[in-house]
């Protein structure tokens, strides 16, 4: 037979019991505090990098606003930038534009000063036109030898109904110089032609029309002419048919030009005024 166990004592198991609790108290109290300790570091340490993080932010909006700063001050630098390039490519072009102006009005002058140049070269061909043809005009002259009435005999005025009328022309001439009339007679002698002279003064214009019917051809020199009686002269020549020709001179060359102009047959070819280059400059 097994032996019964001995009955146990109520007082040492407690005791046991309590001993161990409070140990497990006690380990838990410190694993409690272990615990508060760990989270009171981790709360310490969270609260740092809450700090760091807030400092962090508050540097980073600092260097957004900088950042902003930056980019308006960059901005207005690029747009003075733009502006002074700007401004530089104006002055250029105004430089450019003052140099091309110079080169202009310097093309301008020159131009101008060639075609007053050409001017003054065609003026001076018309001149020596001019000349030759009145030298070869006096030259004609001189040498001819055609025997005619006395020039000095003035002409009645009358070519158609002249009694001694020959083959020779009668050809009035209006103005000129009243010194030179016997040689204006002498110079249209030696061509054949019998000269009558009417001053061209205003106040004997009236019988004009009827002296122009009567001849064959009119000459007039046009600078020493009065201007109503020009104008009238190329009225009644007109109305009447008769070839006039106007030149400009009113001296002894001139006229000679004019006259071998007409000694060659053209100013009674056809009616109105007659442009011959030598004896009209």
């Amino acid at each position: 037979m097994t032996p019964l166990s001995s009955p146990r004592k109520p007082g040492t198991t407690d005791r046991k019991e309590l001993i161990e609790l409070e140990a497990r108290c006690a380990q838990l109290s410190a694993n409690n505090e272990a615990l508060k300790q760990e989270h009171s570091r981790e709360v310490a340490r969270l609260r740092q990098l809450l700090q760091k993080s807030a400092l962090e932010n508050k540097r980073l909006e600092g260097v957004k606003r900088e950042n902003a700063l930056l980019s308006a001050r960059l901005t207005q630098l690029e747009q003075a930038h733009a502006e002074s390039a700007l401004e530089a490519q104006l002055a250029d072009l105004k430089s450019a534009n003052e140099v091309l102006h110079l080169a202009a009005q310097r093309t301008w002058s020159l131009e101008k000063s060639l075609r007053d140049a050409h001017g003054e070269l065609d003026r001076m061909a018309r001149e020596r036109d001019a000349l030759v043809a009145e030298r070869n005009a006096m030259q004609h002259l001189f040498a001819a030898s055609v025997t005619q009435p006395d020039p000095s005999a003035e002409c009645a005025g009358n070519c158609l109904d002249c009694e001694s009328a020959s083959p020779e022309r009668c050809v009035l001439f209006i103005g000129g110089r009243n010194a030179l009339l016997p040689h204006y007679h002498t110079l249209a002698h030696r061509l054949g032609i019998r000269l009558m002279h009417h001053d061209g003064r205003p106040g004997s214009i009236v019988g004009l029309p009827e002296v122009i019917r009567r001849v064959d051809a009119v000459v007039c020199p046009t600078d020493i002419t009065d201007f109503g009686t020009y104008q009238h002269l190329k009225h009644y020549c007109e109305r009447s048919g008769k070839p006039y020709l106007l030149y400009r001179g009113g001296g002894l060359a001139g006229f000679a030009a004019a006259l071998a102009h007409l000694s060659g047959g053209e100013a009674l070819l056809a009616a109105g005024p007659l442009n011959d280059n030598a004896a009209s400059r």
